[in-house]
């Protein structure tokens, strides 16, 4: 169930158990255009099946992000920022 209050004022264990969870998906998503540095995130509100694109104008963008193919990128680059600084605040919540 969704909670209003645990998405804006988590407790300590909550927001330690999300880091631990964003830290977990980005693992399970090394490889894929979600974690590469030359994702142009969609900033288009409410379309869930807009993924934006790619940077280096890769062909296959598309049908990478869905799922469709797996393709290794030669141009994959990933993008550690997120990760670290959910790596960063577990540590200061320990």
């Amino acid at each position: 169930m969704y909670s209003f209050r645990k998405s804006f004022f988590p407790t300590p264990e909550e927001e330690a158990e999300m880091c631990r969870a964003a830290i977990k998906l980005h693992e399970e998503q090394i490889g894929d255009c979600s974690t590469c540095v030359n994702l142009d995130r969609s900033m288009e509100p409410g379309f869930v099946t807009d993924y934006g694109g790619c940077r280096m104008g890769k062909a296959f963008f598309a049908e990478k992000a869905c799922g469709l193919v797996d393709h290794v990128c030669d141009g994959y680059t990933e993008e550690r920022g997120l990760v670290e600084w959910a790596e960063a605040r577990l540590a200061e919540l320990a």
